[in-house]
Parts: structure tokens; C-alpha cells; sequence
């Protein structure tokens, strides 16, 4: 059960942060397109859905990364934490109108999906 639970959480958190990380290139396509009513209502979608989610990620990764290590911190999925929870203050402060934070919060998402890869291909990396 721990492991299938571990592994399930695992999945569900690569899986949230490439959609949360999608929504960047999708609207940059949605401005330079022809926009439809289902496109319309995508972008909609995506932008209610886009902090609901980044707040499940940021919990569920907690629990992840405790329930497959512990507290052992030499493990790349919590350096991938720390930029989660990184990117979710910054998140934050975009939803209180602050925009200057609006590209470090689109960095650290692209350096998230960069440790995402080592993170599922070489867990050790860090000791």
C-alpha cells in the first residue's frame, strides 16, 4: 500500500506540474491565434484551475517526499520542492496584483520541469 501510494502521489505531481507549466505556451499560442468559443473557454478553464492546482501541488508534494524518504533532504525531489513551494509564493503574489513577479514565477516553473527530469531520472543525485 506505501509504495503504490508513493508512486501514485508521484505520478499525480509530474503530472500536475507539466499541465501547470503548460499554461505559459498555451496562452502565448492563444494570443496569436484565431480565438474560438471552445478556446475561449479552455483559456477560462485554465486560468480558475491554474492556482487550485498549483496549491494541490504544493501538498502533495509534501506529502510525497515524506512519505518516500522522510526527512532526508539529500534527495533531488526536495530541491524539486523547494521550487515548487518557491513558485507557489511567487503565485501568490501575482493573485495580489503584483506583476513583476510574473516572469521569476514562469522561471522557476521552466526550473522546475528541468529538475522534474533529474528528479525521475536520477533521484541521487545530491548524496
Amino acid at each position: 500500500m506505501g509504495d503504490a501510494m508513493i508512486q501514485f502521489l508521484g505520478y499525480l505531481n509530474a503530472s500536475i506540474l507539466v499541465i501547470l507549466s503548460l499554461r505559459w505556451p498555451y496562452f502565448i499560442w492563444f494570443k496569436r491565434s484565431k480565438k474560438s468559443k471552445e478556446s475561449k473557454l479552455l483559456a477560462k478553464t485554465i486560468r480558475r484551475l491554474h492556482p487550485i492546482l498549483g496549491g494541490v501541488l504544493v501538498m502533495t508534494g509534501i506529502l510525497h517526499g515524506y512519505l518516500a524518504w522522510g526527512w532526508n533532504f539529500r534527495r533531488t525531489g526536495y530541491l524539486l520542492y523547494f521550487f515548487v513551494l518557491l513558485q507557489g509564493i511567487l503565485g501568490l503574489g501575482l493573485l495580489k496584483k503584483r506583476k513583476g513577479l510574473k516572469n521569476p514565477h514562469r522561471w522557476v516553473s521552466l526550473m522546475a520541469l528541468v529538475l522534474l527530469g533529474l528528479h525521475v531520472f536520477y533521484r541521487t543525485a545530491l548524496g
